[in-house]
């Protein structure tokens, strides 16, 4: 295995128009690593994603992806190496106006050379691997469940054979059956090829299925001056021992404490 980081974050500051969302953070990310990011809105969870893919740059610190880092590069060597991510998004971000076949086909289209027969073979082949039957490909995004919206991105992500894949809140808005398969296509994911995964989430049964590792963020607004934004950093289980209170609260739940400081 390789010994360094695929991903690094060094003392990353990003924010909007005055507003600080992250502030000082350190974190890296091993090869075949499964990271669940969680934490409550607002806390900068996303934003780390766009950071990865060079969406957003950061106001200071660096962001390095495989040993280079992202703000450097230029347009064309930043694309090339968006190619080596896949994105769910928390949408499933379908382009309504393609057919799920299209939809899936886009980025090969766009960025492979292959006869139509071998990019109809690696399409269909995609969509098997997200559980969805032969006929789907016809149908438009409009004609879709939300659960069939996010395997049918899924799909889309995994078209390119990604070394990397970002999922930004992918059980959101599914019922619990549903969330268990899309938390079981994450491990077949990862089971079926060498990938790393950064999974965004609320969702405690994802966390508890699919993490080989958890870190937690704080808002800022909820930190004083100077404290680590990163409040956990540890393996799935050590959440339910962990003694900080405000990651007690989140894991359990709990709304008290702050809606008792609103009434202050």
């Amino acid at each position: 295995m390789n010994p360094d980081p695929l991903i690094a974050f060094s003392d990353v500051a990003v924010g909007f128009d005055g507003q600080d969302v992250l502030r000082g953070l350190t974190l890296q990310v091993p090869h075949g690593q499964t990271l669940v990011l969680i934490g409550e809105s607002g806390c900068g969870k996303t934003v780390t994603l766009k950071l990865i893919v060079g969406l957003l740059k950061p106001l200071s610190g660096s962001v390095i992806f495989d040993g280079r880092d992202l703000s450097r590069l230029d347009d064309r060597e930043l694309v090339r190496q968006r190619l080596r991510i896949g994105f769910l998004f928390q949408g499933a971000a379908l382009f309504d106006s393609l057919s799920v076949f299209d939809n899936v086909a886009f980025g090969l289209r766009a960025h492979r050379d292959l006869s139509e027969s071998e990019l109809r073979e690696r399409v269909m082949q995609r969509l098997q691997e997200v559980g969805l039957s032969e006929g789907v490909e016809r149908k438009m995004p409009a004609e879709l469940s939300g659960g069939m919206k996010k395997r049918v991105g899924l799909a889309r992500a995994l078209v390119l054979d990604p070394e990397v894949m970002l999922y930004d809140e992918p059980t959101t808005g599914l019922d619990p059956i549903m969330s268990d398969v899309i938390n079981e296509l994450i491990l077949q994911t990862r089971r079926r090829r060498p990938i790393t995964s950064i999974v965004v989430t609320h969702d405690l049964r994802t966390v508890r299925r699919v993490a080989d590792r958890v870190v937690m963020l704080l808002p800022l607004s909820r930190l004083e001056p100077g404290e680590p934004q990163i409040v956990f950093d540890g393996a799935p289980a050590e959440l339910q021992s962990c003694p900080d209170p405000r990651v007690r609260q989140f894991v359990d739940g709990e709304a008290r404490d702050r809606l008792a400081a609103a009434v202050q």
